[in-house]
């Protein structure tokens, strides 16, 4: 019963940090779209640096950075948040197991 309890409290860690990559991977999309412009600018500049199609890309650069932006700002609180809360689960799981083994041994 003991084991299980310090397990139970561990999972809740586990599934906490788990829900921080989760979060991580829905940004994932915006930063790839945001390289794959970057080195469709840098390709141009190389192979045709006078193409009109520079400037478009250079513009859909500046939106996709500002969404990147926000996207970023958010993931950054919220995986803050998270891994305080992961962490204190992680610790008072560990100190509850340390204190009831405290006192069996005792």
């Amino acid at each position: 019963e003991l084991e299980d309890q310090f397990i139970d409290r561990y999972d809740q860690y586990r599934i906490t940090m788990k829900s921080i990559r989760d979060i991580e991977g829905s940004v994932q999309p915006s930063r790839d779209r945001k390289q794959k412009i970057t080195d469709q600018i840098a390709y141009l500049k190389y192979k045709d640096p006078q193409s009109p199609k520079i400037n478009v890309l250079e513009q859909e650069l500046v939106r996709a950075e500002a969404e990147s932006l926000v996207a970023e700002a958010q993931l950054s609180n919220i995986t803050r948040e998270k891994l305080k809360t992961a962490f204190n689960y992680q610790f008072d799981s560990v100190r509850e197991h340390s204190e009831k083994i405290a006192l069996i041994a005792g």
